[in-house]
């Protein structure tokens, strides 16, 4: 049972699911209860009018009502009844049933002849359950230009299927456990209207249609949507799983700090502890690994890289460029991005203002040699919020101005996001500064395997924020587990790309989890493989060569966590892995191409849960052997031989190779007639290890199957 339940909107909703006796003794007697209050009886709202329940499997169907009534119900010609127990839960069981429909189900409390409950138009199919984050809460149509299919509203007028039925949940949180009840008043409904399919997730409609139309015997296929944007795989753990697993200890102390008291005797205390609880281990992290890296190069660059006329070392030691293409930080470090420009001599000593779009983390901001302004860890979504630096114009001679921009990124890819600008009292316009020559320099990358990952910031208050360890699957999981389902549609890894070792602990820690509550060992989990992606700036977007610089550990993004998606399903066989590596958009998480994404999982589907022949896995590099100064790499699943590139080319930055020193360095490759690729870097005559499509953003012409176009997986 739930006791506290918190919607997206922030409002409350107090005591949702409560036993009606909580406050009673378990040993009160029940005739005396029965007799002093009025029976309840209520049915939970994941069940209703239009609803698909799941075939070939024991049909189960859940609700509330008074210790010690009995509820019958009636369905497909079978009774099935139950006494409610103590705690006021109770589930029906009815036998197997074959597709079809629609069918009516009727459920009564016997010890109140008053209390009815009919469902009509019920259908008999398969159920999928659809989770994740935003790309799978992605929806076909709203009002965000880049959140929504191009095509979504045409896509959603010609919806006209009946036997494909749709339930999207309402956002909400719930720290207090496990609920019985799904959050919000969403219902079932057929994808025959426009209302009905434009909220829900282009993935999970792409997906449910192409099933509809693969299976036969009009199979019909319900679909259920519980997903929510920027939210890590621990949030989607049942708590009772981190304590199967050993026990985290960060994961279980923040569950235990979302469980303080909504309305305390001294909010201003309850903050402050939560405050403190998670500001001391980040800040730890900091102090002490993170800016513990290289103590002498910090040293260096604050004594010399802002002022004007310092000496900045070897100019070899800074890039030059457009700051398109120096703006972004591949990986935790310090960097120092510089812009010498210059102002009429006649502004000195007036009253301006810079403002920068963003600096992804934190940054340090220098005019002239003189620091103007920092944002640290204390802003609200600091990585994300613009910078406004208030300043007076020093004197220069000639007017000459040097800018410094110090970027702290401590996890993942950052850097400074335009526009940079100065605002001058009395100017009519701003004076753009991002154009012209920038220089850069890096002060010091650090190590993650030395200093390990920056500990979790949440960004919001942990007891009403959807980014807590099990809060989503108390609240938007469990009220479904009740029901029995086909299998789970999962799209989510972004936000646990600074942690992939730790990503695959937790997917299985979830996978076996999830199987746990659904009481089904072999149920077919459905991953969607993270796309390609570089930065998220879809208004402000890179420029499409912006990789040509890169060497091949500078920009690996999702590339880590793609692998560890990779090894989940090679170890577990009934987890399908739709590989999306080639439809990805370079500046947006959110590629607009669902179509594909909803159609390879399907074909997913059809091969692990319907068993189809025909449904064949993605094609992945099976085997590596050394030919001299080359490497030959095998790819499996290939039946009819691979295609690259339009006039049958491989696109560069596509294969590194690395000899007994671990450093990759860009590969040329051969695609041979036998479908078998030929690989070989010139400066690296022993190679000993090769990647493949192991970076954010993989460029150029991607290897794929030449009879359907799936794309060769990445490869490490």
């Amino acid at each position: 049972m739930c006791a506290r339940v918190v919607t997206a909107t922030g409002e409350q909703v107090a005591d949702a699911a409560e036993p009606v006796f909580l406050d009673m003794a378990p040993d009160a007697d029940l005739e005396w209860q029965l007799a002093m209050h009025a029976y309840s009886f209520s049915l939970s709202n994941v069940y209703g009018d239009h609803m698909v329940l799941q075939r070939g499997k024991p049909i189960r169907v859940a609700g509330t009502a008074t210790p010690g009534a009995r509820i019958v119900g009636v369905f497909l010609g079978c009774t099935a009844s139950v006494d409610v127990v103590a705690d006021g839960a109770w589930v029906l069981e009815f036998p197997p049933a074959e597709a079809g429909g629609p069918y009516r189900m009727t459920i009564r409390c016997e010890c109140n002849s008053a209390s009815v409950i009919e469902l009509d138009d019920i259908l008999v199919g398969d159920v999928w359950f659809c989770s994740g984050q935003s790309n799978m809460e992605f929806p076909l149509w709203g009002p965000n230009p880049f959140f929504r299919l191009r095509d979504g509203q045409a896509l959603a007028a010609a919806a006209h299927d009946g036997r494909l039925r749709l339930f999207q949940t309402t956002l909400a949180v719930c720290p207090d456990g496990p609920c019985a009840e799904a959050p919000g008043r969403s219902v079932w409904r057929s994808a025959t209207t426009p209302e009905a399919v434009l909220p829900f997730s282009a993935v999970g409609y792409w997906f449910g249609k192409t099933l509809r139309e693969a299976l036969e015997d009009n199979i019909p296929i319900g679909l259920v949507n519980s997903s929510w944007g920027g939210t890590p795989i621990e949030a989607w753990i049942p708590e009772e799983a981190f304590h199967r697993a050993g026990g985290r200890d960060e994961d279980l102390a923040a569950i235990e700090l979302a469980r303080l008291p909504l309305s305390a005797p001294d909010p201003a205390a309850a903050r402050r502890v939560i405050a403190e609880a998670v500001r001391r281990p980040f800040e730890t992290w900091l102090r002490d690994r993170f800016f513990a890296t290289d103590p002498a190069a910090t040293a260096e660059a604050l004594a010399h890289w802002a002022a004007p006329d310092a000496t900045v070392g070897n100019v070899a030691d800074w890039k030059r460029g457009p700051l398109a293409r120096l703006a972004t930080i591949n990986r935790p470090s310090v960097t120092w991005l510089r812009r010498e420009f210059t102002l009429p001599e006649s502004l000195a000593g007036c009253h301006a203002t810079l403002r920068i779009g963003a600096v992804n983390d934190c940054d340090e901001t220098f005019l002239d040699g003189a620091r103007i302004g920092a944002t640290d860890i204390d802003t609200p979504n600091y990585w994300d919020a613009p910078r406004r630096y208030e300043l007076t114009l020093p004197a220069m001679p000639g007017g000459r101005h040097v800018l410094a921009v110090r970027v702290i990124d401590h996890y993942q890819a950052g850097g400074l996001q335009t526009p940079v600008e100065l605002a001058v009292e009395g100017v009519a316009e701003p004076f753009d500064l991002a154009g012209g020559e920038w220089m850069r320099r890096v002060e010091f990358t650090a190590d993650i395997k030395s200093i390990g990952t920056r500990p979790v910031v949440p960004t919001t208050d942990p007891r009403t924020g959807p980014r807590t360890p099990a809060t989503l699957y108390n609240a938007m999981v469990a009220p479904f587990t009740a029901m029995n389902i086909r299998g789970v549609v999962w799209y989510q890894g972004c936000d646990n790309s600074g942690k992939p070792d730790d990503y695959l602990v937790l997917s299985r820690i979830w996978t076996d989890a999830w199987r746990r509550a659904w009481r089904d060992q072999a149920l077919p989990i459905l991953v969607t493989q993270l796309s390609a992606f570089a930065d998220h700036r879809p208004d402000n977007r890179l420029p499409d060569d912006f990789w040509r610089d890169d060497d091949p550990d500078d920009r690996l993004g999702f590339a880590p966590l793609r692998a560890s998606q990779e090894r989940l399903a090679a170890e577990d066989p009934l987890v399908g892995l739709a590989c999306t590596i080639d439809i990805g958009d370079h500046s947006d998480v959110h590629p607009a191409n669902k179509r594909d994404v909803g159609l390879r999982l399907a074909n997913e589907a059809l091969r692990i849960a319907y068993g189809r022949a025909d449904a064949r896995p993605g094609p992945r590099i099976a085997s590596v052997e050394r030919e001299g100064d080359a490497l030959r790499l095998r790819v499996s699943n290939a039946d009819g031989g691979l295609l690259a590139g339009p006039d049958g080319a491989i696109g560069p930055h596509l294969f590194a190779v690395a000899g007994a020193d671990g450093r990759f360095a860009w590969a040329d490759a051969r695609l041979d007639a036998d479908a078998s690729i030929l690989v070989r870097a010139a400066g690296v005559p022993e190679p000993v290890s090769v990647r493949y499509a192991f970076s954010a953003y993989p460029p150029g012409a991607l290897l794929r199957r030449a009879s359907d176009g799936l794309p060769v997986h990445p490869y490490s």
